[in-house]
């Protein structure tokens, strides 16, 4: 009790300091608090646990218009296409594994009602990649992304407490999606849905069938690991010069389309993300 009657004896006697004090502490303690979380969300927008040597590989286009990843210098950073993707699979020197995903709905049925769904659909391999393990069932596995295989989806942790009462037993019932079957193989762990998969609800494997997509369908996002050793600017050069030969044979869909690789926490955030962050930490520091 002695120390509060003595912050009230002090501002009795000095009222206006003393809640100048006050109000100077309770918004450094706030002003703290918003920056720490802002760091926080823009650290962990790519919900992966480990980014070491995971990189952003974008097409590009020099018309500015047809930006989907923001520009790199003056060109457009686009998305990629399924065959282009197989492509730098069968052809790169320099990446380990590719990874790749986006964004889309589907109208989901089979249960109380009919509901449209935001979903994304990712390549076989990259929740592993990103090093993702599931809170009840298991993630896709190689022959998931097999040409032929039985279509199969992971629930989010959110959607499946919501959709599915946490009944852990939904996992290996199946689901209709656009009228397909696709059966569920397992449930998301929580961190999953933050940052970039902020409103994802379901996840769905993706077949690679380069025959069936047009290589002008620029809508894959690719984040592939790095071999040990191998430099952004190594990769670069490998994938660019793929995207060379690329252009020459199919000079209708690729006659202006490069590479670039990027950082891929850099990429979520902007050119100046390390910056960015410093910065904010730095203000936070001299507040405090």
């Amino acid at each position: 009790m002695l120390p509060f009657r003595h912050v009230l004896r002090t501002l009795r006697k000095t009222p206006g300091p003393t809640l100048v004090v006050m109000m100077t502490l309770a918004i450094a303690i706030a002003a703290t608090t918003i920056i720490a979380s802002t760091i926080d969300s823009v650290w962990h927008a790519i919900p992966a646990v480990d980014t070491q040597r995971l990189v952003f590989v974008a097409s590009t286009d020099p018309r500015p218009s047809q930006a989907q990843s923001g520009m790199s210098g003056s060109v457009a950073m686009t998305g990629t296409s399924v065959p282009d993707l197989v492509d730098w699979t069968a052809q790169a020197a320099t990446i380990e594994q590719f990874g790749a995903f986006r964004y889309g709905t589907a109208t989901l049925t089979g249960r109380d009602a009919p509901a449209r769904v935001s979903l994304v659909r990712t390549t076989a391999e990259m929740l592993s990649l990103w090093g993702v393990s599931p809170a009840i069932g298991r993630v896709f596995r190689t022959d998931d992304g097999r040409i032929g295989a039985e279509p199969v989806v992971l629930l989010s942790h959110r959607y499946w407490q919501e959709e599915f009462s946490s009944d852990a037993s939904v996992v290996g019932t199946s689901v209709l999606l656009d009228g397909t079957a696709h059966a569920i193989v397992g449930i998301l762990p929580p961190e999953i849905r933050v940052g970039i998969f902020t409103h994802t609800e379901l996840v769905v494997a993706l077949p690679l069938a380069a025959p069936r997509e047009a290589r002008d369908q620029l809508h894959l996002f690719v984040t592939p690991r790095l071999k040990p050793g191998v430099t952004r600017a190594q990769a670069e050069a490998d994938l660019s010069s793929i995207a060379n030969r690329l252009r020459a044979q199919y000079p209708n869909t690729n006659a202006q389309t490069g590479v670039v690789v990027r950082p891929l926490n850099e990429q979520v955030g902007g050119g100046g993300i390390q910056f960015l962050l410093f910065l904010l930490a730095l203000i936070a520091g001299l507040v405090v």
